[in-house]
């Protein structure tokens, strides 16, 4: 089985998967955990050979998309090496603070809070699906209702509950800035503001 994943070059999953329907239809046969044996075709009945013919058409699609995948990997490595080691792109790698702030005009932006962030290298982010987390506060508060620990989380994350989305970054290695971006040129102040807030 090994050999097959090299060769046709998909995840051992999907191996495992077709071997379990053709080990199903009495095609092959398990000899050892990653040994199979072909045991020959029996009489196959018009709907199994039907399932055959459906699950050789995933596998090619399966190898097709692979490779696709693959080949667009390789090209984004390959531009994004270029680009890297280009000078004159080291010279324009970075985005001004007047860029940040016409971004408040961009419609999909408005009537948003708009931040930006800098965090050292190997920093973490992670965004939770909203629903998760109110699957988590419901089966809190449900805990909470016996459970001293449940009561104590429920008290200090309660200024989240209720948010559509949340953001979490860390950093083991220094601090990430966090900057609220305030074009207030709109308010017809005529000034531009970044407040800035530091987390470890």
């Amino acid at each position: 089985m090994n050999e097959a994943v090299k060769k046709l070059k998909v995840q051992k999953r999907r191996i495992y998967d077709i071997t379990n329907v053709l080990e199903g239809i009495g095609l092959i046969e398990k000899c050892d955990k990653n040994k199979i044996k072909w045991k020959g075709e029996p009489n196959i009945s018009e709907e199994m050979s039907t399932e055959i013919i459906k699950y050789r058409n995933e596998l090619k699609n399966a190898i097709r998309t692979n490779e696709e995948y693959q080949s667009n990997i390789e090209l984004l490595n390959k531009s994004f090496n270029q680009l890297a080691s280009s000078k004159e792109y080291a010279q324009l790698a970075y985005i001004g603070y007047k860029d940040l702030c016409r971004l408040n005009d961009c419609e999909e932006f408005k009537e948003k809070k708009l931040v930006a962030l800098k965090s050292p290298i190997n920093s973490i982010m992670e965004v939770p699906d909203p629903k998760e987390i109110e699957s988590y506060f419901k089966l809190l508060k449900e805990k909470a209702l016996t459970d001293i620990e449940a009561q104590r989380v429920l008290e200090t994350q309660k200024d989240i509950e209720g948010k559509k989305y949340l953001l979490n970054m860390t950093s083991k290695t220094d601090d990430i800035m966090v900057y609220m971006i305030k074009n207030e040129a709109n308010t017809g102040s005529g000034e531009e503001s970044l407040s800035g807030n530091m987390h470890e």
